[in-house]
C-alpha cells in the first residue's frame, strides 16, 4: 500500500497549511484513504503512473496546489474542473495533447505548467481563462494564434523549446506581459515596432533561434539594447 504523508507549505497569505505528498511511489491509483483529507490546501502527486484521477477528488474544494507532473495522464482529469479553488496546476511531463472545456471553471488559476508534453497547438480553452502565467516548454508548437491575445492578465509566457517560426505578433496587444521566453525556436526575426508595443515588458528571451533581426549579439545584451536596436532600424 502507498504511504503517503502530510506535510505543511506556506499560502500567499504567509500561513502554513496542510499538504499531501505522495511523490515517485510508483502509484498508478490515489489511495482511498485520502478521501477524508478534503481540507488540504496542497496536493502532490509527482512522479508516479497516474492515468486517471478518482471522482471523490471533487470534494477537495480548498486544494489552491495540485501537481501532477511526471505522470502518465493522456487525458486531462476532468474531475480537476470540480476542483475550483485552485491557483497552481502542474501537469508537465505527461503525454497531454489537449485540454477540456472544464478548465474555464478554475477562475482562480494563475499558474498553469505543461511543460513537456505533446501539444502541437497552445489549447485554444487557455484563451478564455484568467492565468497570470503559462509554462509550456517542450512541445511541439510551431504557431501561437491571435487569439492569445485575449489574455489580459498574462504575466508570464514561456515556450522555450517547440517549432516556432514567427514571433507571435499578437503578444503585443496583452498589456500585462512582463517576461516571454522563447529561446530555441526557429524564429529569424522580430516583428518591425513590435517592442515598441510592449511597454511592460522586462524580459524577453531569444537564445538559440536563427535570428537575423535584432543579430544574436545585441539580443545577448538584453531588452533594453534590442529596443535600442529597433529605434536605430526605424530612423534608417
Amino acid at each position: 500500500m502507498m504511504d503517503y504523508k502530510v506535510t505543511k507549505i506556506l499560502d500567499d497569505k504567509g500561513d502554513m497549511r496542510d499538504c499531501i505528498e505522495l511523490v515517485r511511489k510508483k502509484a498508478d491509483v490515489v489511495p482511498a484513504k485520502m478521501k477524508t483529507k478534503t481540507g488540504i490546501f496542497g496536493l502532490r502527486l509527482q512522479g508516479n503512473e497516474l492515468t486517471e484521477l478518482p471522482d471523490w477528488l471533487e470534494k477537495f474544494k480548498n486544494v489552491q496546489e495540485l501537481n501532477l507532473s511526471e505522470n502518465k495522464f493522456e487525458k486531462f482529469p476532468l474531475v480537476i474542473g470540480d476542483m475550483d479553488a485552485i491557483k497552481i496546476l502542474k501537469m508537465s511531463s505527461n503525454s497531454l495533447s489537449s485540454l477540456p472545456r472544464d478548465l474555464i471553471y478554475l477562475r482562480k488559476l494563475e499558474e498553469l505548467y505543461l511543460d513537456y508534453n505533446d501539444f502541437e497547438e497552445i489549447p485554444e480553452i487557455i484563451f478564455d481563462t484568467n492565468i497570470k502565467e503559462l509554462y509550456i516548454r517542450n512541445n511541439k508548437i510551431r504557431h501561437i494564434p491571435a487569439g492569445i491575445s485575449k489574455m489580459k492578465s498574462l504575466e508570464v509566457l514561456v515556450v522555450d523549446n517547440n517549432q516556432l517560426e514567427e514571433f507571435p505578433e499578437a503578444l503585443a496587444e496583452m498589456p500585462n506581459l512582463r517576461e516571454v521566453f522563447i529561446k530555441k525556436n526557429q524564429i529569424e526575426k522580430l516583428p518591425k515596432g513590435l517592442l515598441a508595443k510592449m511597454s511592460k515588458l522586462e524580459v524577453l528571451e531569444l537564445d538559440e533561434n536563427p535570428l537575423e533581426s535584432p543579430p544574436h549579439e545585441i539580443v545577448m545584451n538584453g531588452i533594453k539594447a534590442m529596443v535600442k536596436y529597433e529605434k536605430e532600424q526605424e530612423n534608417e
